[in-house]
């Protein structure tokens, strides 16, 4: 409607004036024509007039010349002279004197000449000039009449079409223009209208189903803002759209709960209310506020004051919508009450930290318990004079020893799950070589960071103690020299330990199950609880060499 009047233009107007200037420039065109026709044909008749007055002046004038006769003549030539259509004559005789001569005209007229003769003998000249004036005279009333007409015509034309289009036009636009109001309005479901032209029908059946269309797209649109109003005020998570300078657009019943009102209008209606008057502590709030800046979300826990004075924990996600220039106009947020979860965590923690505390020093003190059996034991040894007997109780010296270290490396470690069995294996071979005296001997250790369980660490340590002792007691006898290979590797599924020596390697006939001596009875147990593999033989410088494969336990493959 709007446009419409802004245009101030009307079809059944423009067409009748277009119409009138279609017949205008015909008429005018006809005139011009007409004016032609006539002009032509005015001087064809004045020819032909011109002639047949000459012709018969001449025949009248005959009889007067040859007799002489002035009066006769004179009479005739008043005659002419009185014809309306007569501008001028002169009548001479053969010796040019003047008979009769009348002229009452400006001498635009048709100019005739002729000689009078009779017999063959000229006996006279005649001039006679017709006049024209009353020819254009009738010829512009005729002209101006037809114009007059014309003009009356088209007027009629205009009028009778301007007429004649508002009542064929206006009727069905206006009933276009009813739809579209309806339509405007939002009905979109309103009936077609009933036009008679053919005409109007397809633009009809374009405006019929573009009223579909968009009745169809809106129903969807309504169902989709249900759906999400829905989702939004039955959310049980706080749901906010903030400016970029945090003031809130809108909330749900749930964020509104969180931050301390009794329903979203109470917070809306504060307007100068912003999220950062909610933050107990600025630098989290800055923070978040540097990360949906830098990477356009941000997801933090922070402590909070409500509005009715409450402190509380919430976990912020933020996101930075673009709006129609690309920059951030609108901040996505969703919040939730983490207040119970982070006082659960922080007793958990504590109970955790305390726990850890607890288990070392509960490894601690086994340990120091290991260390006093050990000395009891060094002790006891050394009054016994038998060497195979004091041999007995130092291996079990070295043996409670191994597992004391393995708990000394529990307690001392930031993990009570398990040990680094590399470097463990490292620290208890130094040691068992310096409790046995062979501190030359040289010690090549590869070891990768494994690790592994204290179900583990306790029969590795204790087979590492009879494998080293081994070499001690058979690879260096009587001497401190010489030297140790340690390997401590580690695949997916697989861990390896190796201890090879350069001394004089095993029999050949060598089969650990058949071993009768402790040491190898319990290398065997031992990698049989740990579902291991145990591998013999002499390494190619001629020395003995131990593998042990077992199994890398799932809690360890995470660890």
């Amino acid at each position: 409607m709007a446009a419409r009047s802004f245009l101030g233009r009307s079809l059944s107007r423009d067409l009748s004036l277009s119409l009138a200037l279609v017949v205008s420039l015909v008429a005018a065109a006809a005139l011009v024509l007409l004016f032609a026709s006539t002009q032509k044909q005015a001087e064809e008749e004045n020819e032909a007039r011109a002639d047949s007055y000459l012709t018969f002046l001449q025949e009248t004038l005959r009889i007067p010349m040859w007799e002489l006769n002035d009066q006769a003549i004179d009479e005739i030539g008043r005659t002419f002279a009185h014809n309306e259509f007569v501008e001028g004559i002169t009548i001479r005789d053969a010796d040019g004197r003047v008979l009769f001569s009348a002229a009452h005209g400006k001498g635009h007229g048709v100019i005739r000449r002729a000689e009078i003769t009779h017999d063959g003998t000229t006996i006279g000249r005649v001039i006679l000039e017709l006049n024209i004036d009353a020819q254009k005279a009738a010829r512009r009333t005729l002209l101006l009449n037809f114009a007059g007409a014309s003009l009356l015509a088209v007027l009629v034309l205009v009028g009778v079409t301007g007429i004649l289009l508002r009542v064929l036009l206006r009727r069905p636009f206006h009933t276009l223009d009813g739809l579209i109001s309806e339509y405007a309005a939002g009905r979109y479901d309103a009936l077609p209208p009933a036009i008679p032209y053919e005409e109007f029908h397809p633009i009809t059946a374009l405006l019929v189903q573009m009223g579909q269309t968009i009745q169809s797209q809106m129903e969807r649109l309504s169902e989709a803002e249900q759906a999400y109003r829905s989702i939004f005020e039955n959310a049980s998570e706080g749901l906010a759209r903030l400016t970029p300078g945090g003031r809130f657009l809108s909330i749900n019943p749930a964020g509104a709960d969180i931050l301390g009102f009794d329903c979203p209008e109470a917070l809306l209606a504060r307007e100068n209310l912003h999220s950062t008057d909610f933050y107990a502590d600025l630098s989290a709030q800055k923070m978040l506020q540097d990360a949906l800046r830098t990477n356009g979300e941000a997801h933090g826990v922070v402590a909070i004051t409500t509005a009715r004075g409450e402190s509380r924990w919430i976990e912020v996600h933020a996101r930075a919508m673009p709006g129609a220039g690309g920059g951030h106009e609108i901040t996505e947020t969703v919040i939730i009450d983490v207040t119970e979860r982070h006082h659960a965590e922080m007793r958990l923690a504590k109970s955790l930290s305390e726990k850890d505390i607890l288990l070392k020093e509960i490894h601690h003190r086994v340990k120091n318990n290991l260390q006093i059996v050990s000395s009891l034991l060094y002790l006891q040894s050394q009054g016994i004079d038998d060497k195979a007997l004091r041999d007995l109780f130092l291996e079990s010296q070295g043996r409670i020893a191994s597992m004391a270290l393995v708990h000394e490396e529990m307690y001392q470690t930031h993990n009570l799950s398990g040990v680094d069995l590399g470097e463990y294996a490292k620290k208890l071979v130094v040691r068992l070589l310096s409790t046995y005296g062979k501190s030359g001997v040289e010690l090549t250790a590869e070891v990768a960071r494994v690790p592994v369980s204290l179900e583990t660490a306790i029969p590795c340590a204790l087979i590492l103690n009879e494998l080293v002792t081994n070499a001690c007691k058979h690879a260096f006898s009587g001497v401190n020299a010489g030297s140790l290979h340690l390997c401590v590797a580690a695949s997916e599924e697989t861990v390896s330990l190796q201890v090879r020596d350069n001394g004089p390697g095993l029999p050949q006939d060598f089969h650990p199950e058949d071993a009768s001596t402790l040491g190898m009875l319990l290398i065997s147990r031992l990698t049989e609880q740990i579902r291991g593999r145990l591998e013999t033989g002499n390494a190619p410088d001629g020395g003995a060499c131990f593998t042990i494969a077992f199994p890398l336990e799932q809690k360890e493959k995470t660890a």
